[in-house]
């Protein structure tokens, strides 16, 4: 069985944009434009993404305090600048 990956796929005459549509890693797609009829084409191609980390440099931090953005926060604060966090009036 082929691992299934989720792409959107495109319609390249009429840009109109399918989201979330579930492939084997290597297939393409087979749907139609529900407007003009052509064969839709996957928007982003295999291999074409390549995101850019370096675990000494950046820092994500989706649940504690650790991102880049809570660093600097608490280096403005350590500097006594009235500063807030996003979201707090």
């Amino acid at each position: 069985m082929s691992k299934k990956v989720i792409v959107d796929i495109i319609c390249l005459d009429c840009k109109i944009i399918k989201e979330d549509v579930r492939l084997a890693y290597k297939e393409e797609p087979t749907e139609m434009c529900p407007k003009c009829g052509k064969q839709m084409t996957k928007k982003v191609a295999f291999g074409s993404f390549e995101l850019k980390y370096d675990c000494k440099r950046d820092c994500c931090d989706w649940f504690g305090e650790t991102s880049q953005y809570w660093k600097a926060y608490k280096e403005a604060k350590a500097r006594g600048e009235n500063v807030k966090p996003a979201g707090e009036d």
